[in-house]
C-alpha cells in the first residue's frame, strides 16, 4: 500500500484534533470512484482509528480560558491569499 495520506481540512473546535484522520489514497480514490475497500485497507482504517481513539490526547484550550473567547482562547482562522 502507498504510504501517502490524505488529510481532510477541519478541527474539532473542542478536542482540537482532526475532524478525520488521515486516509490513505488508495482508500479515498477507492471512494471516490464508488469502488469497495479492500479488507487490507479496511484493517488499516479500523488501526489507525483506535490509535487516535487511544491516544487520549486534546489540543484544545488549556484550563481557565473561555473557549467562547478568541481572544482569550486564542483561536484564529487561516485564510488562503486572494490570487
Amino acid at each position: 500500500m502507498n504510504d501517502t495520506l490524505i488529510y481532510a481540512n477541519g478541527i474539532d473546535a473542542l478536542t482540537g484534533e482532526p475532524l478525520l484522520p488521515p486516509l490513505p489514497v488508495e482508500v479515498v480514490a477507492a471512494k471516490a470512484q464508488d469502488r469497495p475497500i479492500t479488507p487490507a485497507a479496511l484493517e488499516e482504517l479500523r488501526q489507525r482509528l483506535r490509535v487516535v481513539q487511544g491516544a487520549g490526547t486534546t489540543r484544545g484550550i488549556m484550563a481557565g480560558f473561555d473557549a467562547n473567547d478568541l481572544a482569550e482562547a486564542g483561536w484564529g482562522v487561516i485564510f488562503a491569499a486572494d490570487r
